[in-house]
């Protein structure tokens, strides 16, 4: 399995061919766990923030027991992180992959931009992937790069993936938006958009000839009443906020906020982490979660965001 730190580059898997892949006797749905977590960087001494504690030791050990009970169960998992430190993802994955009580999840396909990256976890033996990328969110997609009035340098993780028993292709998108000026977040919401699109308009198929699903997910730094936000859910958007699917009584956790910071005070209460489906596809939403992020008494923050977790069940046969 294919991993690079050089982000000048694109490195591309073999793609198999899965048009006209029959589905198993039996197997007429797909249901697939995804979580959306910004972990917060692995700050340390001066740039620790009030309230938050390190990484190695802490905050580390409780975000990876986290993200294992949280997709324990459910073997086609996504596990989409933002704001990872190298060393992060290292210690994530040995907790995962270690532990006697979870099923191995992937290593990711990662591609480092900078300090942090956003990638996209998941198990191989549930999941092949075909075809991965980087789009840098800029006036340069192609190649690194820092855009518009963006405060740091900010990107679009791409895996196209295919379930092995099933042969449906499906497509997972991370990304982290700038939070330092709004032109970076509109025009990355408008990045990302033609991104779907061109996924969804020939070449991009999954099996037995079903157009392949998409799921993005990420911090967009974008309450629903801001415009990269009402951009990526308008009308004639390709995609939508699964949590608009699922009934307010049936919503688990926080109703409005996602990032909380260290200390929940009167800023706190921002909705700005999200994940969408697209329109095309057979999806059911089932569940939509927002977890906890402090515990113990509240001297206890895994992070300044909370997870965003969704049960989605694909049909197979639509």
């Amino acid at each position: 399995m294919a991993s690079s730190n050089d982000t000048s580059s694109t490195t591309t898997l073999p793609t198999n061919d899965t048009d006209g892949m029959q589905i198993p006797v039996g197997l007429s749905s797909l249901l697939i766990r995804v979580v959306t977590y910004n972990i917060r960087y692995a700050a340390t001494g001066s740039s620790l923030q009030d309230g938050e504690q390190v990484w190695d030791g802490i905050r580390g050990p409780r975000v990876t027991s986290q993200l294992r009970f949280t997709t324990l169960n459910t073997p086609a998992a996504f596990i989409n992180l933002q704001e990872v430190l190298k060393p992060q993802l290292d210690s994530i994955l040995a907790g995962l992959n270690n532990s006697t009580t979870s099923p191995p999840p992937p290593p990711p396909q990662l591609r480092q931009n900078g300090p942090t990256s956003a990638p996209i976890l998941y198990r191989p033996s549930i999941w092949e992937l075909s075809n991965w990328t980087t789009i840098w969110l800029s006036e340069t997609p192609e190649v690194p790069s820092k855009g518009w009035d963006a405060g740091s340098t900010r990107i679009l993780t791409i895996g196209e993936f295919v379930h092995r028993e099933s042969g449906r292709g499906v497509v997972a998108m991370n990304t982290h938006f700038d939070n330092a000026g709004s032109v970076s977040g509109d025009n990355s919401a408008r990045i990302v958009t033609e991104e779907i699109l061109a996924r969804q308009s020939g070449g991009s198929r999954g099996g037995n000839g079903a157009t392949k699903p998409v799921i993005l997910t990420g911090d967009f730094n974008s309450e629903p009443k801001q415009e990269a936000y009402q951009y990526l859910t308008k009308e004639n958007s390709p995609v939508e906020d699964l949590r608009e699917q699922v009934p307010e009584a049936e919503r688990y956790g926080n109703r409005i906020e996602t990032f909380t910071r260290f200390d929940r005070g009167d800023e706190a209460h921002t909705l700005i982490d999200h994940i969408l489906v697209d329109k095309k596809s057979a999806w059911e939403v089932r569940t939509y979660g927002v977890l906890a992020n402090v515990f113990d008494g509240g001297g206890g923050y895994y992070s300044d965001h909370q997870a965003v977790v969704s049960d989605l069940r694909l049909d197979l046969e639509a």
